[in-house]
């Protein structure tokens, strides 16, 4: 077969019994009379790549053996489920980290807690109409939950101050029972605040004690 007909046919034909019909295939075209009686042709197959009604029959791929390929995905898989169990391992292990973390802080707050409680307090004889000082310089922050007062006899009224300013809530009157009252506004201090009590309408009261109750804020 020579080159003018090679390039004048639509087919090619093989020693085979079977006939492919293909378009011009340039590399054959750049050979020299090709001889398709020889043997290393009669196993090649052409195939129109871009036709798909002229494509090769589905089978099992030259050289890959498909048993082994599938024992090798199965060990793949069971590697995959493996780490996948070993990540849900560790994302439980960090959610008990974290829990644990949790109750470690809920118990050095309530230490802390424990530990910032404070009570100060204050004797007054004899007790006029004037500001009493517990302290000129707070040594810590703080704020003030509670006042407790109580005098031997007599009666007055007790009101706690930061430096100027009133503890919100109610003042104390005080008389030979003791009485508490809550302060949750305006209560509280930083280090180095006077922290005073004024007392006013005194009547004959003698020997008051005075505590404040609260929290400090720095250890």
């Amino acid at each position: 077969m020579t080159r003018e007909n090679i390039e004048n046919s639509q087919e090619i034909v093989g020693t085979k019994t079977e006939f492919e019909t293909v378009p011009m295939i340039p590399f054959l075209l750049n050979q020299a009379s090709p001889d398709f009686s020889r043997s290393e042709y009669e196993e090649v197959m052409l195939y129109d790549v871009n036709d798909p009604n002229n494509r090769p029959p589905p089978g099992p791929i030259p050289g890959i053996d498909l048993d082994i390929l599938a024992v090798e995905v199965d060990v793949i898989n069971g590697r995959v489920g493996t780490l996948e169990g070993d990540v849900a391992n560790v994302h439980g292990d960090v959610a008990n980290i974290q829990g644990d973390i949790t109750t470690v802080q809920g118990d050095i707050s309530s230490m802390l807690v424990a530990q910032k409680e404070f009570n100060l307090k204050i004797l007054v004889d004899p007790v006029a109409d004037q500001d009493y000082v517990l302290t000129y310089d707070a040594p810590f922050a703080g704020t003030i939950t509670t006042m407790r007062t109580k005098t031997q006899s007599g009666t007055c009224t007790v009101t706690g101050k930061i430096n100027t300013t009133a503890l919100g809530g109610i003042a104390n009157s005080a008389t030979t029972t003791a009485q508490e009252q809550a302060h949750a506004s305006a209560n509280a201090f930083v280090k180095g605040d006077t922290i005073k009590v004024t007392v006013s309408a005194n009547n004959v009261a003698t020997l008051m004690e005075i505590h404040f109750f609260g929290n400090r804020i720095t250890i």
